[in-house]
Formats: structure tokens, C-alpha cells, sequence
């Protein structure tokens, strides 16, 4: 099971990948190199931060 100080590193992770994103203007593929962080992971995390349409 993973502790508070992993879970910390691992939403920070997902933060400073998606302002990469946001504020730098990266492409997914160029932040996943830059974070070294596999495109995949990346579009999951988008869609988990996008607003649920019901």
C-alpha cells in the first residue's frame, strides 16, 4: 500500500505534467518526453480531469 509521501509525489506528478500541458503549450507526446512519462498515462489523466457530461 502506498504512502502519503507517494501519493504527494504521485498528484504532484500529474499537476506539473498537465500545466506542461497547459501553460507551455506542449503536445501530449512532448510532454511524455519531457516528463518521461508514457503518452497513455498522460491521456488517462487528462479524462480523469475532465467534468463528467451526464
Amino acid at each position: 500500500m502506498e504512502n502519503n509521501s507517494q501519493l504527494t509525489s504521485g498528484v504532484k506528478l500529474k499537476l506539473e505534467v498537465v500545466q506542461v500541458l497547459i501553460n507551455k503549450g506542449y503536445t501530449i507526446h512532448e510532454a511524455a518526453e519531457a516528463m518521461d512519462v508514457r503518452v497513455s498515462v498522460i491521456k488517462h489523466w487528462l479524462n480523469q480531469l475532465k467534468p463528467n457530461e451526464d
